[in-house]
């Protein structure tokens, strides 16, 4: 499971001090998908990186699997995060210089996999996401949703059991984006926990829970048992984004 209790996040605007949100609690039950939406500047992108250890809030406790981050040295942080978690980000994240291979390989050595595990592992990735025939491909001669597939495969070479994606589908067409939700959809049914950051209506049928975070509150929209209904932030004429 992951869990964050009592969490607060704030910033120093001048001599002001704005807080995000506060007495801000989440659980995400294994194998289990959820949705956060939110207005733009709601602090949807700032939640997930509390989540996923890319960031550490002001106040408040983020346990994964049990484990508090916050009691961890900084080093078994680290390893906690490389070893639990996959990423997935709007602006792809790819190095430029490296082909598809690579840049789903170079993470794997990183962790401390052997260069043979890791290319099978990276190329079975690609393979995965329906890229096994652009390997040698560098980011450059590959489309928006290629590169987005790409982001995708790096996050789950190594199968974790949590995917935080932050608005994976952003910069995509209709079809890109299509396909990309069919393969998070995928990815859900193999048992890993996908948290998804979006303000795209179409990932709402995709999740077993729905949460609109509005005045740094987590609210409630939906369950697998009642279907969601559209948050206000994702109406037609709202503000959505980070």
């Amino acid at each position: 499971m992951l869990e964050a209790r009592d969490l607060k996040k704030q910033f120093l605007s001048g001599e002001s001090v704005f807080v995000l949100f506060e007495h801000l609690d989440f659980a995400a039950k294994a194998g289990e998908m959820v949705v956060i939406t939110g207005r733009s500047g709601s602090g949807k992108s700032t939640l997930l990186y509390q989540l996923g250890l890319l960031d550490t809030p002001n106040d408040g406790v983020v346990s994964v699997d049990g484990i508090p981050a916050s009691s961890l040295a900084h080093n078994a942080r680290t390893d906690l995060r490389l070893e639990r978690f996959g990423y997935v980000f709007q602006d792809y994240g790819l190095m430029p210089e490296m082909t598809a291979l690579d840049n789903v390989l170079v993470p794997l050595i990183m962790r401390g996999e052997s260069y043979p595990r890791a290319e099978a592992a990276a190329r079975a990735a690609l393979v995965r996401v329906g890229l096994g025939d652009r390997l040698s491909s560098k980011p450059a001669r590959l489309s928006g949703g290629q590169q987005q597939r790409v982001s995708i495969a790096r996050a789950i070479a190594h199968e974790p059991p949590y995917i935080l994606a932050d608005e994976p589908t952003a910069n995509l067409d209709s079809a890109s984006a299509r396909q990309v939700l069919d393969m998070f959809s995928e990815i859900h049914r193999g048992g890993a926990t996908i948290i998804m950051v979006t303000h795209e209506k179409e990932s709402l049928a995709l999740a077993d829970r729905v949460l609109e975070l509005r005045d740094g509150a987590l609210l409630a929209v939906g369950t697998e048992t009642h279907p969601p209904a559209v948050p206000s932030s994702l109406r037609e004429g709202g503000a959505y984004g980070l």
